[in-house]
C-alpha cells in the first residue's frame, strides 16, 4: 500500500473541509495503479475501513482512518486541478453521515450523480470530465499494450556471441 503525494492528501482534506466533514471523518488517499474507470469516482473508489485495515493504515499515518480513497494517482495526475476538485467531491458526496447515530456510510447516488454533485456541477463538465477520463484510460492502455509488444520483440532476438 503506498500512500498518495501530500499534495493529493492536502486536496483530500481541502474537500472534507468544503464538505463539513472534516471534524468526524478521517479520509487517507492510496495510490492504486490497477483502479479501473467507474462512473461514481472517475479514477478513484472509495471503501470504508475495516478494523484491519484501521489499524495499518492508521500506524502509517499517525491517526485512525475511516475511510480509504483509492486513487489512480497516475490518471489522477494527469487531470487539471478543476476536474481533480471535481472527481474528489464525487468521491467524498458518497459518504454519508447518521448525527442522530453517529455512523457513516457509503451511500449510492441518487440517479447516476449524487444531487448534491449535479446541483454544484453542470452536466456538460460531468460528461466532459467523464470523456476525459476514458480517453486517459484508453491512452494508459494504449501504452501498456506497446510495452508488451515491445518486450515480446526483445525476447525474441536471437543473443549475440
Amino acid at each position: 500500500m503506498t500512500l498518495v503525494s501530500p499534495e493529493i492528501q492536502s486536496l483530500i482534506d481541502e474537500r472534507l473541509v468544503e464538505a463539513n466533514l472534516n471534524q468526524v471523518i478521517e479520509v487517507i488517499g492510496i495510490h492504486n495503479q490497477k483502479e479501473k474507470f467507474n462512473p461514481l469516482g472517475g479514477c478513484g473508489k472509495l471503501l470504508k475501513v475495516s478494523d484491519p485495515i484501521k489499524l495499518a493504515v492508521g500506524e502509517k499515518r499517525g491517526k485512525s482512518v475511516d475511510y480509504v480513497l483509492k486513487l489512480n494517482e497516475d490518471i489522477f495526475n494527469r487531470l487539471d486541478e478543476f476536474e481533480q476538485i471535481i472527481i474528489l467531491d464525487k468521491l467524498i458526496a458518497q459518504i454519508e453521515f447518521d448525527f442522530e447515530r453517529g455512523t457513516t456510510s457509503i451511500a449510492q447516488p441518487d440517479i447516476q450523480d449524487f444531487k448534491s454533485i449535479r446541483a454544484k456541477y453542470p452536466h456538460d463538465t460531468l460528461e466532459a470530465i467523464e470523456l476525459h477520463l476514458q480517453s486517459l484510460y484508453e491512452e494508459a492502455k494504449e501504452r501498456e499494450q506497446e510495452e508488451k509488444e515491445n518486450k515480446k520483440g526483445k525476447r525474441g532476438r536471437p543473443k549475440k556471441n
